[in-house]
């Protein structure tokens, strides 16, 4: 039986949901479609809420298993260096990708601003300095950073974590790293079937935001 790529599903649902966003528009006043309008959006508020549940575990034990698999300290040096490069490199690109495109569009030129009265320009956070952002990376509490989503975090908790499995005696170590191994593939599998509903939830959403737009 042919069965459509997920890609096509999901642009599938893009073009459905933009249709339902404009039949929902259109005739909100001739028809009652309120309970049907909330039951699609709702597909799409659950399948946001699901991705940010898995988000955490995902990031947490597939840092471990891949930094406590590399072996020793060097080597996870070696990897550190390389992917600081990778960083700096991409972010580079972008920055530059994002200036050319500003200053040959120049978006906002010509658009009518209406300024808002409670708008306080001196209440925007600035960010920190390079030293802030190095001391804000290591949580004081590892459990509430992965309570309250906190990236920085978590990815150092687990840098941290994955060096010194391999620090311990070699038959805790095997286990330990088996466990997380286990439970890794469990959030694969989780994260696989989430993936699956995307069109779902993708229908849901482009109909919420075509409907509000």
């Amino acid at each position: 039986m042919f069965k459509l790529k997920l890609h096509w599903q999901v642009l599938i649902a893009m073009i459905l949901g933009c249709m339902l966003g404009i039949i929902f528009k259109n005739f909100e006043s001739t028809i009652n479609i309120n309970p049907l309008y909330q039951f699609i959006t709702l597909l799409g508020t659950v399948f946001i809420r699901l991705l940010k549940m898995i988000m955490v575990p995902l990031i947490l034990t597939s840092i471990i298993l891949g930094v406590s698999s590399i072996g020793s300290g060097r080597k996870v040096g070696r990897i550190g260096i390389k992917t600081l490069i990778y960083y700096l490199s991409t972010s580079l690109l972008a920055i530059i990708t994002g200036l050319v495109l500003s200053n040959l569009i120049q978006p906002g030129i010509g658009a009518n601003i209406i300024k808002n009265a409670n708008f306080d320009p001196s209440k925007i956070q600035t960010p920190g300095s390079t030293l802030d952002i190095l001391i804000r990376m290591i949580p004081t509490n590892p459990f509430q950073a992965l309570a309250n989503g906190d990236m920085l975090g978590i990815i150092f908790f687990a840098i941290f974590f994955g060096i010194v499995i391999n620090m311990i005696d070699n038959n805790k170590s095997e286990s330990l790293r088996n466990i997380i191994d286990s439970l890794f593939s469990v959030i694969m599998k989780i994260t696989q079937i989430i993936i699956s509903i995307a069109p779902i939830g993708v229908l849901g959403l482009m109909t919420k935001t075509v409907y509000t737009s």
